[in-house]
């Protein structure tokens, strides 16, 4: 039987709640999704920029570290996540082994992307999934992704924005102009 004083408790606490016990989880994947593993490339793709130019992953790493960023015009999350991330971009734009940034909208409308990624000033490419066929191949249900390949081309992080590791791993990267992937 349900107690009377939870059947009136508001959903939103009960989650709340519940991610603060550990009981939901952001946690990173890190075991095979959809072809995507850490440790290894991921699947060929070929990725559409907003004007229409076509980019492997070996020519948006340009053998660099690659931070990309699944999102959505209409994501709220990804709204509030970007300046945070602008801010992680920034803090290893001029150093040893700089990541490249591209930001890849879950849309079909290139105009309203490029208008918004301007609005916002995305760091990077940005590239547009019409149609999400990348993204479903990469295994993406949600927005924001986060998808960081070293500069050997290999997965080191597939998730949600965990902002301190992905922080954490760009210093890695940039400190050493190492990779710490395996």
């Amino acid at each position: 039987m349900i107690s009377p004083r939870l059947k009136y408790v508001p959903l939103s606490s009960i989650v709340v709640a519940l991610v603060f016990a550990g009981v939901v989880s952001g946690a990173t994947v890190t075991t095979a999704v959809a072809g995507v593993r850490t440790g290894i490339a991921p699947p060929a793709l070929e990725w559409i920029t907003v004007s229409g130019d076509t980019l492997s992953w070996a020519a948006l790493r340009n053998d660099r570290p690659l931070v990309m960023v699944f999102w959505a015009t209409w994501c709220r999350v990804c709204k509030k996540d970007w300046p945070k991330l602008q801010r992680i971009e920034a803090r290893y734009r001029d150093t040893r082994n700089a990541p490249v940034w591209a930001a890849v909208a879950m849309e079909n409308d290139a105009s309203l992307v490029a208008k918004v990624a301007l609005e916002r000033g995305l760091p990077g490419t940005i590239l547009d999934d019409r149609g999400e066929k990348n993204g479903k191949q990469l295994g993406i249900d949600f927005v924001p992704t986060v998808c960081i390949l070293d500069s050997k081309g290999r997965v080191a992080y597939f998730g949600s924005p965990n902002l301190s590791r992905i922080d954490a791993l760009l210093k890695q990267f940039t400190r050493t102009g190492k990779d710490p992937t395996p």
